[in-house]
């Protein structure tokens, strides 16, 4: 028989031998396999659980859109983003004046609201302008736009680029279609922040908000 310690050594895998390779191999093949899954971006509709961008007023601070959401560049002054209409949930609305206590079930229906996701989302508050009011109130919002961006050191290139960009588009877009805007405050309703315009797009029924880049800046969460 053999002695014990010799017993143990004939059972002891070297650090050569093709079994200890083999799993060696085997247990590096998950951890490849997981780097590659790290590096791939997830699906549009799980993207909430990612981090985001929320995209605040630099004046107000108030939360007005997020990446969440198809933001697309125009030129590189605003962001449109397309809107729907969800339903918020559902109340009692009593159809019957005076019905009796059997008929009062039948006398009540449930009626859903239905409201804009972004403006619900933001808590964004609708306000109204005439032009005249309205170009008054653009005047002075560009112009603290423009000193919020050089406390914030921003490029002499950047904040030409907004100023001429800015009024290149409302000359342009803004005022020839200014009778289809709705406007809309940030939560704070503050007069001085950004106001958010909403439009319809050529099929009458779609939403979708405008909102001037350089008065964002973006946060992560």
């Amino acid at each position: 028989s053999l002695p014990l310690a010799n017993f143990a050594n004939t059972f002891r895998p070297s650090k050569a031998t093709p079994l200890l390779s083999a799993r060696s191999s085997y247990f590096s093949r998950p951890r490849q396999q997981t780097s590659r899954l790290a590096n791939t971006s997830p699906p549009r509709h799980l993207r909430q659980t990612a981090k985001m961008i929320i995209y605040k007023d630099i004046i107000t601070g108030d939360e007005i859109i997020s990446d969440s959401y198809d933001l697309k560049d125009i030129d590189g002054i605003v962001f449109e983003a397309d809107c729907a209409m969800i339903t918020e949930g559902a109340v009692s609305v009593d159809t019957g004046a005076n019905a009796s206590a059997e008929e009062a079930d039948e006398g009540t229906e449930d009626a859903e609201i239905k409201v804009n996701n972004i403006v619900h989302s933001f808590r964004l508050q609708s306000t109204q302008f005439d032009k005249k009011s309205f170009l008054g109130y653009l005047k002075g919002y560009m112009k603290a736009v423009k000193t919020a961006l050089q406390e914030k050191n921003a490029p002499a290139e950047k904040i030409t680029a907004f100023e001429k960009g800015a009024q290149k588009y409302v000359k342009e877009t803004l005022l020839p279609n200014f009778k289809d805007f709705e406007f809309y405050t940030g939560e704070s309703m503050n007069p001085d922040g950004m106001v958010v315009l909403l439009n319809y797009r050529e099929d009458g029924v779609t939403p979708y908000i405008i909102v001037w880049q350089h008065g964002l800046e973006g946060m992560k969460v």
